[in-house]
Parts: structure tokens; sequence; C-alpha cells
């Protein structure tokens, strides 16, 4: 039952990511901040997206990460999470994530 119920999110996940025509990484901001409850999660993951997209080689580049992360703080600190510890925990979270490691 409990497989069932995977398959079906990650079906349903797959689903809405083309719907929504968002790049893996924003879509996996975007499954993460919803799964969190911030409101506007696909207005920030779109936001964090154009940061990707200044800064490519994020996966590699400590440079372009420590950007790619800040403006991640700035997205969810503004997104009304109420202190730096939460936002760093979830920025975490969030990093692991796009880079296609386990939540």
């Amino acid at each position: 039952e409990e497989l069932k119920r995977l398959i079906d999110e990650i079906n349903a996940a797959k689903a809405e990511q083309q719907r929504k025509d968002m790049p893996p990484e924003v879509f996996s901001v975007y499954w993460v901040l919803k799964d969190e409850g911030l409101s506007g999660a696909e207005d920030k993951a779109r936001e964090l997206g154009k940061m990707l997209e200044a800064n490519p080689f994020w996966k590699t580049s400590r440079a372009h990460e420590r950007s790619v992360k800040q403006e991640l703080y700035r997205v969810l600190l503004g997104a009304g999470l109420a202190d730096m510890k939460a936002a760093k925990g979830l920025a975490d979270r969030v990093m692991r994530v796009m880079k296609g490691r386990s939540v």
C-alpha cells in the first residue's frame, strides 16, 4: 500500500512538473516549498530559478553555490520563515534535493 502511494505521488509530481513547465531543479524547489506549506511556492521557486540561470555552475562552483544559497535564504525569509535557523534548515534541504540527494 505504501509503495502504491509513493508511485502515485511520483506520477502526480511528474504530471505537475509538465503542467507548470519547470526545469527539474526549479520544480524540486517548488515541491519542497509546497510541502512545507509556504504560500507562493511556485513564484518563489521561479524566482530562485532566475538565480540558477545567473549562476549556471552552482553545482560545481562554490561562488555560484553561495550566490544561489544567499538568494534562497532571501526567498525563504521573505516567505515568512520566522528565523534564520528555520531558513537554514529548509535551505539545506532544498539544496540537497536540487543536487539530487535524499531529503
